[in-house]
């Protein structure tokens, strides 16, 4: 037997002390963790055996009785999960200098984010990681590189380079651990991984180590896949767990190994850091794949850092690890478990008596609850009488409605009785006053989860200023709704700009005030929205019924398309006016927003933004005044009552062309030339009045009708 280098033996023994895979509390935790998917998933009668290091039904242990199983977790689960994905959180690169080459790189990194969202495919891993978020309290975004992915080119000595690929992954809480003692992942100087890889993985990630790993080595789980593992074994009807849970020496027929990864902080000791890969068997390091400096680096301090992220939904003081709802609504679930199998039990009692009996006393040998029995009697005598069951007490059956109530207070606004919340609403204010309640109370949780993907965008970035020293080709959408190809690179990435993240929770503290608020603006004459279609839709956006009026909607397409031209403006691009575009509401939004604080920030950083914003107002004002002018001399021929005179080339005896004639007929039913009413929804149509979303208490507030 070949003898263990000492510093590998000393690599090893790191990463076997990193696991902690001795600590009873990270195991009870993991345990626990993994009980409350079991609950919110009906599998109720199920629970983790720390004694016998398996699942166990508490029905053949005469521990629980329930036979009934009544799930308020799950509803409340998915509910929360739907608030949290309500708004997907959207990031942008925004340049901290004036200088054209942050401005232009900024730009190349929005649309590079764009593109990741696309390669990671996030739209499929945000509803896992709040799914995790919702039922474990916790989830773990690892945000790495894959230096052996992408394109790869031969140089002229002949070898091969490959371009590398981000890598964007969210797992559990059993697949991590930190240091014992840190409060928050950012205080640990270490993060220990475990996954379990195939043997293809090994080869093309480790070659020179690959062929040492004997194909007959059998895959063990340590303590914390163990729980992944039994996840799998779920049955499919929910009627139970196909396999209670594994042993330490579990076979498979497929060749996956255990593998181990330890990340180390910069330190005294390791200024770049350390990342230490090994072989394992039941979490038990047994082949060093790797020991080396620590490639990831936080370029805003320049030291090596943690390529992970962990988001946690309810915050335990002094606790890496958080908690959420499914842990505090188990116990309401169990007494609502055992309140509804008894109320069930006597229901069936009274409705299918246990017994018969003869005469006015039970005789042991002459009473029955079988089916079919039969009762012995005497010539003469009474026929024999069902067995009343006592009375449910009325403690039972309200105790279930207070366990109702007591998960409905802590899981608001989307508790078991939320439903019946929302059916009594009587009108608009009160659905004012119920949406922004729902807001508030969630808006600890939804920032949590903001702050989570914000930091990993960030990572991701320091990744490729890191990693990515090939240009790497990247297609986005562009704002014309075309295909544009475009190149980054990590000496791009390098450039002076920060990602800036959308956040969801930056909502109005009360809708009710804003809507106060805003009545007040109207009557000083501060907010004309019935002539500024950017202050209407700001209007109806705060008081949270946006895109609700007819004609406001006419204006919604050249509102968006007028931050995206700021945002191109800002980027160092020149916009201006195109055709089938609203000049009136661009103008709007264009100088209403050289007004904000926002813009007078942006001016110091680029000087020439005010020379590109002026050039774009510009050429909306002459295609407005072009506008203008072609409406007079309609109105001009109109007026002398001879339609299309001096149109058209023709003159006041020709008679009029077909869109001379609807042109006049449009004319004559605007407000005021004695058409008719002429309310007709037009591209170039403004807003018209607003009514008040409050004057129907019965309803709803909605648009303009």
């Amino acid at each position: 037997m070949a003898l263990i280098d000492p510093a590998e033996s000393d690599a090893l023994e790191v990463i076997r002390d990193a696991s902690d895979k001795d600590n009873p509390y990270l195991y009870a935790l993991r345990a626990s963790a993994y009980t409350q998917v079991l609950y919110a998933h009906g599998l109720q009668t199920f629970a983790y055996s720390m004694t016998q290091g398996r699942m166990v039904d508490l029905r053949e242990t005469d521990e629980d009785r329930i036979t009934v199983i009544f799930n308020i977790i799950m509803p409340v689960v998915e509910a929360q999960k739907a608030l949290i994905l309500a708004k997907p959180p959207k990031r942008t690169a925004v340049p901290e200098t004036r200088d054209q080459v942050d401005i232009e790189a900024a730009r190349y990194a929005s649309d590079a984010m764009e593109w990741g969202q696309r390669f990671h495919r996030l739209e499929e891993l945000a509803p896992e990681a709040a799914d995790l978020f919702v039922k474990m309290g916790n989830f773990v975004h690892f945000v790495g590189w894959d230096p052996s992915g992408g394109r790869s080119w031969q140089v002229e000595d002949g070898q091969f380079i490959t371009e590398g690929d981000p890598v964007w992954r969210i797992d559990t809480m059993f697949s991590w651990t930190f240091h014992p003692h840190a409060k928050n992942y950012h205080e640990s100087p270490y993060a220990h991984h475990s996954a379990c890889v195939s043997r293809d993985f090994l080869e093309e990630h480790f070659p020179d180590k690959a062929h040492l790993v004997q194909k007959s080595d059998d895959y063990t789980t340590n303590e914390a896949q163990v729980f992944e593992q039994s996840l799998k074994n779920l049955s499919p009807s929910h009627g139970g767990i196909l396999h209670g849970g594994y042993s330490d020496s579990t076979n498979y027929r497929e060749a996956f190994h255990e593998l181990q990864t330890l990340y180390m902080r910069s330190s005294p000791r390791y200024p770049n850091g350390r990342m230490i890969i090994a072989l394992a068997r039941g979490g038990d390091p047994y082949m060093l794949l790797h020991d080396g400096e620590n490639p990831y680096i936080d370029h805003s301090t320049g030291r090596r850092t943690l390529p992970c992220v962990v988001v946690k939904n309810l915050p335990v003081p002094n606790r890496l690890w958080g908690e959420g709802p499914v842990l505090h609504l188990m116990p309401h679930q169990r007494a609502i478990n055992r309140l509804r199998a008894q109320i069930y039990e006597n229901a069936e009692m009274i409705a299918n008596p246990t017994g018969y009996y003869w005469g006015g006393s039970i005789i042991p040998d002459q009473w029955t609850n079988g089916v079919g029995g039969l009762v012995e009697v005497t010539e003469g005598s009474p026929p024999p009488g069902f067995m009343q069951p006592p009375e449910m007490p009325s403690y039972v059956i309200h105790g279930e409605a207070a366990a109702l109530q007591f998960a409905d207070i802590f899981s608001r606004p989307v508790g078991p009785l939320s439903g019946e919340q929302n059916a009594n609403i009587k009108s608009g204010i009160h659905q004012m006053i119920v949406e922004e309640t729902k807001k508030q109370l969630v808006a600890p949780m939804v920032r949590s989860w903001e702050v989570g993907w914000d930091r990993a965008w960030k990572l991701w970035i320091d990744n490729w200023r890191t990693f990515a020293d090939i240009p790497r080709q990247i297609g986005t959408m562009g704002d014309d709704g075309g295909w544009r190809q475009g190149y980054f690179s990590g000496e791009m990435a390098r450039a002076r700009f920060t990602v800036q993240i959308e956040a969801y929770s930056a909502m109005p503290t009360s809708r009710t005030a804003t809507f106060a608020e805003w009545i007040e603006l109207i009557k000083a004459g501060a907010a004309p929205i019935q002539a500024d279609p950017a202050m209407a839709r700001q209007f109806w956006d705060d008081i949270g019924k946006g895109n609700m009026a007819r004609t406001y909607r006419d204006n919604t397409a050249d509102f968006d398309k007028a931050q995206r031209n700021i945002m191109a403006v800002r980027s160092g691009e020149l916009r201006g006016y195109e055709y089938q575009d609203n000049a009136d509401t661009h103008i709007a939004v264009y100088t209403n927003w050289m007004k904000t604080p926002e813009f007078e920030q942006s001016k110091l950083k680029d000087e020439m933004l005010m020379y590109r914003m002026n050039i774009m107002v510009q050429s909306f004002m002459d295609a407005k005044a072009r506008e203008m002018a072609a409406l007079q001399m309609q109105m001009m021929a109109v007026g002398g009552g001879q339609v299309g005179a001096g149109m058209n080339g023709g003159g006041g005896d020709q008679p009029p062309s077909p869109a001379d004639r609807v042109q006049g007929a449009a004319m004559g039913q605007r407000p005021g030339n004695g058409g008719g009413a002429g309310n007709y929804p037009r591209a170039t149509q403004s807003v018209g009045k607003a009514r008040n979303p409050v004057q129907d208490q019965g309803g709803n507030p909605g648009g303009p009708q």
